[in-house]
């Protein structure tokens, strides 16, 4: 729950997404009626470009939430720490959890509930991040966003403590405008 008592958007979503079919099951680019060439406000259906990202969290959880122009196959984000206190790794798969039936936007999401034992923690479920500023401010994440065919990561931007985590791909630094 949030601090206002309400349900965290993408935690709905998850629940109404199960199984994960029910979220793609209409997400065909032949029901768009483009061309794999054309382009939709600036980008094809195949070329998913990240224009928002949203993050949150609680005592209990990290919640994600990613807009896309275009339609992405997969969404994945990764998050690193690596300083004195604390040093792990986590990649996580978003849910799509809303889509354009038109292919010009997508919406992808994940809630993580947080614990504290790494024999425990299970990527795409559950994060050993803590939910305190302290720990916000020492961590950096990256999302990237593949192609509907899950060949090419076409998009990613990376944020946070120490981009340089991630300097092994070509993402744009995403700062909060």
């Amino acid at each position: 729950m949030s601090a206002s008592g309400s349900v965290p958007l993408a935690a709905l979503a998850l629940f109404l997404c199960l199984p994960m079919s029910a979220c793609h099951s209409s997400k065909d680019t032949a029901s768009t009626g483009l061309r794999e060439d054309e382009d939709t406000a600036g980008q094809s259906t195949l070329d998913p470009y990240i224009v928002d990202r949203q993050y949150g969290f609680t005592s209990e959880s990290w919640s994600y939430e990613v807009t896309l122009q275009g339609w992405a196959g997969l969404v994945t984000l990764d998050i690193e720490q690596d300083d004195a206190t604390f040093s792990w790794a986590e990649e996580h798969d978003l849910e799509n959890i809303d889509f354009a039936s038109d292919g010009t936007w997508d919406i992808w999401a994940k809630t993580l509930f947080i614990i504290q034992d790494q024999e425990e923690q299970i990527d795409g479920a559950s994060t050993l991040f803590s939910g305190t500023q302290e720990r916000a401010d020492s961590m950096t994440w990256m999302v990237t966003a593949y192609d509907m065919d899950l060949s090419t990561a076409v998009d990613c931007i990376v944020w946070g403590a120490s981009p340089r985590l991630f300097h092994r791909q070509a993402c744009r630094l995403w700062t909060d405008y």
